[in-house]
């Protein structure tokens, strides 16, 4: 996955642009995926491809501050709680890029 960046978001050579917030609503999966959603989108994402846009942006060394999944009802979820798992995962996943691309105190 290529970025194009505009120049304002490169930065500069200590710090490759404003850290950032991502904010993940499950309102993008498909619906039989994930039971619990509130807003159905037909033709939705699966957790897959929601994973792979995850991994192509922290191997593009974009930095964040701070994440959250929103929209997450455990109460309506299925017995086998995929929707929970899934969510689960986004989370390891946006643990992990905060990790792998740690944001330095210069570049806040």
């Amino acid at each position: 996955m290529e970025l194009a960046l505009s120049p304002s978001f490169r930065g500069d050579e200590h710090c490759a642009g404003p850290p950032l917030y991502i904010s993940i609503n499950i309102d993008v999966w498909r619906p039989s995926l994930a039971p619990t959603i509130g807003t159905i989108e037909p033709g939705g994402w699966k957790t897959r491809e929601l994973l792979r846009i995850l991994n192509g942006l922290s191997h593009a060394d974009i930095k964040i501050i701070g994440a959250d999944n929103v929209g997450f009802a455990p109460g309506y979820d299925s017995r086998a709680e995929t929707t929970g798992s899934a969510v689960a995962q986004i989370a390891y996943e946006l643990l992990q890029w905060m990790i792998r691309v740690p944001v330095k105190q210069q570049c806040l």
